[in-house]
């Protein structure tokens, strides 16, 4: 899915997964304790570098793309690992 694995950065990541567990930018930027125009900077960076579209942004939460899907998927056992690293 990305060509260059130099431009990902967990943080990216982390971001799109708490964002599809607690649904919207706000409650993720929340939890990672940073300002939401930041979190939604991280979500736009990690979509140019994925080269297209990962959240549909609604009036009241985020919805995954289908390529959001495949991409949130393809990354779980990323996070895992990341996750026993702590």
């Amino acid at each position: 899915m990305l060509d260059d694995f130099d431009d990902v950065r967990l943080r990216d990541l982390v971001l799109l997964d708490r964002l599809v567990e607690l649904g919207t930018i706000t409650a993720a930027a929340r939890e990672l304790g940073v300002p939401k125009p930041t979190a939604s900077r991280w979500l736009a960076a990690l979509e140019t570098r994925v080269g297209s579209p990962l959240v549909l942004r609604g009036a009241r939460r985020a919805e995954l793309t289908e390529r959001g899907r495949a991409f949130h998927q393809a990354l779980q056992p990323l996070l895992a690992g990341a996750r026993t690293l702590r």
